[in-house]
């Protein structure tokens, strides 16, 4: 028997306003954001470390919907079933509980299904009936080496930006994928 279709997405900048509420705490028009850049201490020219400071539990559970963030959601929803949808996150030093609290908060359902994953590399879930959605060049990169397909969230800190339905386009690709 073939194993259903997963969907696997990405939290911080995917799902929720990651990339937004940086420039919102540190002065900077995400307007301004240098195309193709996802390398927030270029970005903000800041050591990494002392950005990581800004990333504690309150940052992440007060994170808005990233655009499109929640249509995509239930979009995946619908697709697969509320039991095959994953949210996947980069487990960083600080901050994991206020992720924890808005996914519980947002989409309860995927904590309850026990759906929520924090890894160091979310490659390691990669499979062929696992489709990743990730707003990372490098983790949709790494997913598809690991064996399964992946679809990149075109975003202007990512090569795939377009100022165009991003969204729609991405929930269309996706239901081609598992169909």
């Amino acid at each position: 028997m073939d194993k259903p279709w997963e969907i696997w997405l990405d939290l911080d900048g995917t799902l929720c306003a990651f990339c937004e509420r940086m420039c919102e705490r540190l002065g900077m028009d995400i307007a301004r954001w240098p195309e193709g850049e996802y390398d927030l201490s270029k970005v903000f020219r800041q050591d990494e470390r002392d950005l990581a400071c800004q990333w504690d539990n309150e940052f992440f559970e007060g994170l808005d919907w990233a655009k499109g963030g929640i249509d995509l959601y239930r979009a995946a929803r619908e697709l697969v079933g509320p039991q095959n949808v994953h949210v996947a996150s980069r487990l960083m030093r600080t901050g994991a509980g206020g992720k924890i609290a808005w996914v519980d908060k947002h989409i309860p359902l995927v904590c309850k299904e026990g759906n929520l994953h924090l890894s160091l590399r979310k490659a390691v879930f990669a499979a062929p009936h696992r489709v990743l959605v990730d707003d990372n060049e490098s983790e949709v990169i790494a997913w598809r080496d690991g064996g399964g397909p992946a679809i990149l969230v075109p975003r202007v800190w990512n090569a795939g930006f377009e100022d165009a339905d991003a969204m729609g386009m991405v929930i269309e690709l996706l239901g081609e994928s598992v169909a």
